[in-house]
């Protein structure tokens, strides 16, 4: 009885070991809501409201569509895997600054490249 269940034991472990890994792995993605000026670290800022993107591997998306320039305020030392920042229709801009000497590091977590994408219109008129 006690092979079988040592057995059992490892079997399990054997399953649910790469399921821990993985999961601890796994990144994050924030999506930018606010229509005005904010903070980076305002949890209700993104969704979900819960957190904000700052971990190896997270993924900031901040694309939503604004009525005029915006800035989002980095007011803490942030880490990321992927920052995508623009307009949704490209008509304004999103300016990323900062209150304090702060910093973005991009980590992707796993060693691939980190990416950062910027998109804003270039026609007049």
């Amino acid at each position: 009885m006690r092979k079988k269940t040592h057995r059992t034991l490892c079997a399990i472990a054997f399953l649910v070991g790469p399921l821990i890994a993985a999961s601890a792995q796994a990144q994050s993605t924030n999506i930018w809501i606010l229509n005005g000026n904010g903070y980076w670290t305002t949890t209700n800022n993104w969704l979900p409201v819960t957190n904000y993107p700052n971990s190896a591997g997270a993924v900031a998306l901040i694309t939503n569509n604004i009525s005029t320039d915006r800035a989002v305020i980095l007011d803490a030392n942030i880490n990321l895997g992927q920052l995508i920042l623009g307009d949704w229709d490209r008509a304004n801009l999103f300016r990323l600054t900062n209150t304090t000497a702060t910093a973005i590091t991009f980590d992707t977590g796993d060693s691939s490249m980190a990416l950062f994408e910027h998109g804003k219109s270039t026609e007049s008129g």
